[in-house]
C-alpha cells in the first residue's frame, strides 16, 4: 500500500497580533487629556470595545485614561452649568428688586393723589399715573382698583403677560 502523506499543519508561534483598536483608544484617550478632555469619551468608547480583543493592555490603559478625562468633562460642565444658573438667579433677583422699586414709586404717586383729592383715582386715571413707571423687563405697570377700596400695582413679569403666575403684585390695603 502506497504511503499517503498527511497534510502538515503549520503553527505560527510569534508575537501576538496587535490590538489596533485598543491602541487607537489609548492614544485617543491620552490625546483627550491634552484637549481638556474633549476626545476622552471617544477614547473611552474605543478602549471599551477593544477589551474583547487580546492583548488588552492598551485597551485597559485607554479605558482608565478615557474615564478620567470624561469625568473631568462632566465636572467642568456641571460647574459651568451651576455658575450659569446662579448668574441667572442673581439677575432675576436684581430685576425683581428694580421692579419693586418702580412699583413703590408708582404707589407713592397714587397715594399722593389720594392725599390731594381725598380718594383713589379711577382705573383709567390711575393707569395714566403709573404708566410712566416700567418694570425691569421694560413693560408698563398696571393699576387695578377694587370695589372695596383696595388697589394693586402690577408688573406683568418676565413673560410680559398680565394675570398669570409670574406677575409681581404690590397690594395696598386700607
Amino acid at each position: 500500500m502506497p504511503h499517503t502523506p498527511y497534510p502538515r499543519e503549520v503553527i505560527y508561534i510569534g508575537p501576538p497580533l496587535p490590538n489596533r483598536l485598543g491602541k487607537a483608544g489609548f492614544w485617543t484617550s491620552l490625546l483627550g487629556l491634552f484637549t481638556c478632555g474633549l476626545l476622552s469619551p471617544i477614547g473611552l468608547l474605543m478602549s471599551f470595545l477593544a477589551l474583547s480583543r487580546k492583548p488588552r493592555g492598551a485597551a485597559i490603559s485607554g479605558l482608565v485614561i478615557g474615564l478620567i478625562g470624561t469625568l473631568w468633562i462632566g465636572f467642568v460642565v456641571t460647574l459651568v452649568g451651576a455658575q450659569a444658573m446662579n448668574a441667572a438667579a442673581v439677575e432675576e433677583t436684581a430685576r425683581k428688586e428694580l421692579t419693586r422699586a418702580a412699583m413703590t414709586e408708582a404707589e407713592a404717586v397714587i397715594e399722593q393723589h389720594r392725599a390731594d383729592v381725598g380718594r383713589l383715582p379711577e382705573g383709567i386715571a390711575g393707569n395714566k399715573m403709573v404708566l410712566q413707571y416700567v418694570d425691569a423687563w421694560k413693560g408698563a405697570l398696571r393699576y387695578d382698583l377694587y370695589d372695596d377700596g383696595d388697589y394693586v400695582i402690577r408688573s406683568a413679569g418676565p413673560d410680559q403677560k398680565f394675570d398669570n403666575g409670574d406677575d409681581l403684585v404690590r397690594r395696598h390695603d386700607r
